[in-house]
């Protein structure tokens, strides 16, 4: 099954405001900080920070150095680790470019290309569910598909953040982000900690 068939639709997010769409992108961030580059919590941070000042505030805001920060660090730790354990490379790198996606997504007004920015950014953030899936990493019940059920377990989550973070307030740190609900609507599911 493609991801395509999980991932969000444009007319999911267009009933969303700049902000709530930022604060979905930074909650999609935030669920693959089990993946986050080593050395890169600094900057992570940092770049969780930004996303919240840019989605309280109406003027959009580059991030380029912060951003090339959490890319170099991504290529690095990913580099670092591609001999020793392939799948975690992968998903440092594919958390970065969550991140990263996110980060981007702050420069951009309202409209469709906003709107692709957190599309990829969840993207980015569920691919690590199906590589888990297909190292054999999800343990699944007989006569079940272990991608279906990685990936729908990450989709459930970040879906279940379309009405929290359309409800949520003005203005929010990126802590009160990450407390507007809990980022697996279920128990997280064992491959995701």
């Amino acid at each position: 099954m493609s991801v395509k068939a999980w991932a969000l639709k444009p007319g999911e997010l267009k009933r969303l405001s700049r902000a709530a769409q930022l604060r979905l992108a930074a909650r999609c961030a935030m669920r693959v900080e089990p993946w986050m580059p080593a050395g890169a919590k600094a900057a992570w941070r940092k770049g969780l920070d930004h996303i919240a000042r840019a989605a309280s505030s109406a003027t959009p805001a580059a991030a380029e150095a912060l951003l090339r920060t959490i890319d170099d660090k991504s290529v690095e730790a990913s580099e670092r680790l591609e001999d020793k354990d392939e799948l975690r490379a992968q998903c440092v790198s594919y958390a970065g470019l969550t991140l990263s996606t996110a980060l981007e997504a702050c420069a951009l007004e309202t409209g469709p290309t906003l709107t692709k920015a957190v599309i990829d950014t969840a993207k980015y953030a569920a691919s690590i569910a199906a590589l888990h899936a297909h190292a054999g990493r999800v343990k699944v019940g007989k006569g079940k598909d272990p991608v279906e059920v990685a990936a729908r377990a990450m989709w459930d989550a970040i879906r279940a953040d379309l009405p929290v973070v359309a409800a949520s307030g003005a203005k929010l740190t990126a802590g009160s982000v990450r407390k507007l609900a809990p980022l697996w609507p279920a128990k997280p599911p064992t491959w995701a900690t």
